[in-house]
């Protein structure tokens, strides 16, 4: 048994229209609420999940990663380092360490890593779970969602595989940094000065500029590569603890894509070949997903992985600390700061 989490009529308003909506007022326009509710649905929202903002990292000449490695005491990592956790499968204890970092240090930060990597996984295609994907449906009776099965399993919607485009050849200024560091950490709706504000607390070394600055930037640079703005319930870890699903085939595309549709699955990273999903499907829908997982061509080399509920790690990389002035331009730095790591026995 689990507690499901209860969604009031105004929450899955708002949820359902966030991907769409790029400002609040949006939502409120949207949804027909007025703008001082959608304020505080949020808030309530908050208390039960996370509001996330979600873009094309590539725009950024960034990549998300996971990383599982053979278990070993680490002290340290490379900046770019998002958390850590214990996960358990294959009958064995493993690492995940995933990470944000710019494409051009992949290989610098896989050598960093104190550990041997077992799997390396490259968010080449990144998605988390949106309300209006058709895997969703809410009961407001009960307040509650449920999954669509037979809207997500299609393969001729994902008939290409391997279609990646390429994460782009470029080095972000730093505003530009400062504002999606901002927007990831703090959520979609914090305002450029408050982000400015928040970088200057952390970096002195930061130049000011003006509001029409930071305002020509977010509107130049980082909402062409916005894709949507989505929230993710939580559900309690000690009653439902979160899942990896490592897939492999020529197929996991397919299946990544499919199982990112369903509710209580947060994240998706597709490479080439192989993907990464992670969620909390609650145990009344296993069963329906490892059946329709019997239609694809692929294997799950670690069988079912459960992730520890214990965080070794969290962390929020600040992104501008990537880039650096030279010669009259912003080029990319590899940070020599390294992230302390906290040994849990």
């Amino acid at each position: 048994m689990y507690r499901s989490i209860y969604i009031s009529k105004n929450e899955w308003k708002v949820i359902y229209h966030l991907p769409s909506s790029k400002t609040l007022r949006e939502i409120a326009r949207n949804t027909g609420m007025c703008l001082s509710s959608v304020q505080n649905t949020l808030t309530k929202l908050y208390r039960k999940g996370r509001v996330y903002f979600v873009p094309d990292y590539g725009k950024f000449g960034l990549i998300p990663i996971a990383l599982i490695v053979e278990p070993t005491v680490i002290e340290e990592l490379p900046y770019g380092t998002v958390s850590v956790r214990n996960i358990y499968g294959g009958g064995r204890i493993l690492k995940l360490i995933s990470a944000l970092i710019p494409y051009v240090f992949l290989e610098e930060y896989c050598n960093s890593i104190p550990a041997n990597i077992l799997i390396l996984i490259r968010g080449l295609k990144y998605y988390r779970w949106r309300p209006d994907d058709g895997g969703t449906l809410y009961l407001p009776e009960k307040g509650t969602l449920i999954p669509v099965f037979s809207n997500i399993f299609t393969k001729e919607e994902y008939p290409e595989n391997n279609c990646f485009r390429e994460v782009e050849n470029i080095t972000p200024d730093i505003y530009d940094l400062i504002i999606l560091s901002a927007k990831l950490h703090r959520g979609p709706f914090i305002r450029h000065k408050e982000a400015l504000k928040e970088a200057l607390k952390i970096d002195q070394s930061i130049a000011l500029t003006s509001s029409q600055t930071l305002s020509y930037h977010f509107k130049r640079h980082v909402m062409p590569a916005w894709l949507y703005n989505t929230f993710i319930p939580y559900l309690p870890m000690n009653e439902v603890p979160f899942r990896l699903f490592y897939i492999k085939g020529k197929e996991a595309h397919i299946v990544a894509r499919s199982l990112i549709k369903l509710p209580y699955f947060s994240t998706a990273l597709i490479d080439v070949n192989t993907a990464l999903v992670l969620g909390q499907p609650p145990c009344f829908m296993h069963e329906r997903i490892f059946e329709l997982l019997t239609m694809f061509d692929i294997e799950f080399p670690y069988g079912e992985i459960i992730m520890s509920s214990k965080s070794i790690v969290k962390s929020t990389p600040y992104l501008w600390k990537f880039v650096r002035w030279d010669g009259g331009r912003w080029v990319w730095w590899w940070p020599e700061e390294r992230l302390r790591v906290r040994v849990r026995k």
